[in-house]
């Protein structure tokens, strides 16, 4: 029931257990849970959502490589909320190309980059892992690792430029991480 802002639950019934996650995998756990509920309208219906959800806990669960389970997510995710990408074909509607890189327009799809100045290379995704992607096939360790950066890009802008605390904190957790 609601009144005005404020909801009142009034029952719940449990679809599943939460697992049982330690170290990484729940730090990726927290990641999920904060990117649904930033992205994820309120008091609307998302079962593709919910689906995809149930999908990366169990995959968490199962202790799958956490890399591809979060950006297998992150693609089902998109799509769940309407924002899908074609991975399989750049923006302009060209067959992706294995041997370029990409940068992913959050609006028009992969736009194949021809030129990359220096440092730019992390904001690209390679061919193969953009294909890997859309053909639910885990990549190479390279092509996966060229997936995370420009993935967050596309999550950012439908953020609206605000970043998730998830990575804040994993951020941090790194630079402690790093021996002085």
């Amino acid at each position: 029931m609601q009144q005005g802002e404020l909801a009142q639950l009034r029952a719940a019934e449990a679809v599943d257990a939460a697992p049982v996650l330690q170290g990484d995998a729940a730090l990726a756990g927290f990641y999920l849970n904060e990117v649904c509920l930033r992205l994820s309208p309120r008091m609307a219906p998302q079962p593709e959502l919910h689906l995809a959800y149930a999908k990366a806990r169990e995959r968490l669960r199962a202790r799958e490589p956490l890399a591809w389970t979060l950006r297998r997510f992150e693609r089902d995710l998109l799509e769940a909320l309407g924002y899908g990408v074609d991975f399989a074909n750049a923006g302009d509607g060209s067959a992706i190309d294995p041997a370029a890189r990409y940068r992913i327009d959050p609006e028009q799809g992969p736009r194949r980059v021809l030129g990359e100045r220096s440092g730019e290379r992390r904001e690209t995704a390679t061919g193969r892992a953009l294909l890997a992607l859309a053909d639910d096939v885990q990549p190479d360790a390279a092509d996966l690792a060229s997936l995370r950066q420009p993935m967050r890009a596309v999550l950012m802008h439908h953020l609206g430029g605000r970043g998730l605390k998830s990575w804040e904190m994993l951020g941090e957790l790194g630079r402690l991480a790093k021996p002085r």
